[in-house]
């Protein structure tokens, strides 16, 4: 039996931009644990991922009924078209043909797997883009944190994006991650609905424990969280209470500041379990960001797993959970509100009151609810 065969009998194609397991970053993690919840309410998937190092993964084969892998194709003469490179990188003749040869809709993650949206091939489909950001504005947020021909890369590829963007035109929906990506999308033609970020976290039942010590986790090997880092360590510098920095791959110049600081703990590229134990035991989690794109996964987890949350008001926008966290903008502002978490923080009856009501928000299931009454409307 060929794969037009096969295909015939699916609920849904799924063309993904990376291979989504193992799920162990944002936009992944919201890939495999949508395709998950859609399998386990029944849907037959065919998960179409392109592969730029992360190989063939038997775990997609628990989740979808099929899985097809396609390299992406980094090449120069793909960074010297007119289309942006996160998309012209992502095509495949042999995906075109698979995603003809039957009628179930389409799920395209991320403006970058789009490049067959418009094909007049595929005109008389039901298309559905989930949108992972407002992209051309998370590029021109890259190209400022960079320099060299870092800058000048994304802020190129930002521009590529804000014209390319309008390929939208050609979805039957858009799902967008956060109410404010919900309201710029609407410009377009496709309906837009709200769907927040699918994740793994969960309202454990486990001994409540608060210790002295704050904590800020991410990749550390991503500008925009160094960046955060850093700041926490002039919040801290004139401070006596604790802060560990977890993450991933931290660059040499950041470790260098952190030794500067003997209040201040680095916890390099920790397991699930340690990450976890720091997450659940921490008296606060301090979560800044200097980019307001998107939903941050470590706001869900912090608010879903956490004790007391501290953020900025940039991490909140488009979110309306501004009621469930401590807000802090300025350093003296952060200092001020850390004294106060760490001299009468929230009680434990308050914390999972606030973890339960953050994961009736974030529900996986209602949310695949949702998609898959797009996906396969009512008879």
């Amino acid at each position: 039996m060929n794969y037009t065969e096969k295909l015939r009998e699916l609920d849904l194609h799924i063309v993904a931009f990376d291979v989504p397991f193992p799920a162990d970053y944002g936009g992944v993690i919201d890939v495999f644990y949508k395709a998950k919840s859609l399998n386990d309410l029944g849907l037959r998937i065919a998960l179409h991922v392109f592969d730029y190092g992360r190989g063939r993964q038997a775990g997609l084969e628990k989740i979808a009924a099929e899985v097809h892998y396609y390299p992406r194709k980094n090449n120069l003469l793909k960074q010297l078209s007119s289309l942006p490179f996160i998309v012209n990188s992502r095509s495949s003749e042999l995906l075109l043909r698979r995603l003809k040869a039957d009628q179930a809709p389409i799920l395209f993650e991320g403006l970058h797997s789009t490049y067959y949206l418009n094909h007049p091939d595929l005109a008389n489909r039901n298309k559905i883009v989930r949108t992972h950001n407002v992209e051309h504005d998370y590029y021109s947020a890259l190209s400022e944190a960079h320099k060299g021909w870092r800058k000048f890369y994304f802020k190129w590829e930002a521009k590529r994006l804000l014209q390319y963007e309008k390929v939208l035109d050609a979805a039957s929906y858009i799902l967008a991650i956060s109410q404010s990506d919900q309201k710029y999308f609407e410009k377009y033609k496709a309906k837009v609905h709200l769907l927040f970020p699918f994740h793994p976290f969960q309202v454990e039942e486990h001994q409540f424990s608060q210790e002295d010590f704050a904590l800020y986790h991410g990749n550390l090997a991503v500008a925009e969280n160094q960046k955060a880092a850093e700041f926490l360590l002039t919040v801290f510098a004139d401070l006596d209470y604790k802060l560990v920095i977890s993450g991933k791959n931290p660059r040499a110049d950041l470790k260098q500041k952190i030794k500067q600081f003997h209040q201040v703990q680095l916890i390099e590229n920790p397991n699930e379990a340690e990450l976890k134990q720091l997450i659940q035991t921490t008296k606060v989690n301090c979560l800044p960001t200097f980019q307001a794109t998107g939903v941050k996964l470590k706001l869900i987890r912090a608010l879903i797993e956490g004790n007391n949350l501290l953020v900025n008001s940039t991490i909140l926008e488009g979110t309306n959970l501004n009621h469930f966290c401590e807000i802090a903008n300025t350093k003296e502002e952060w200092q001020q509100k850390l004294v106060e978490v760490f001299l009468n923080g929230k009680s434990q009856n308050e914390i999972i009151q606030r973890q339960n009501a953050a994961a009736s928000i974030f529900d996986n299931q209602k949310s695949a609810m949702l998609l898959k009454e797009l996906c396969v409307p009512a008879q």
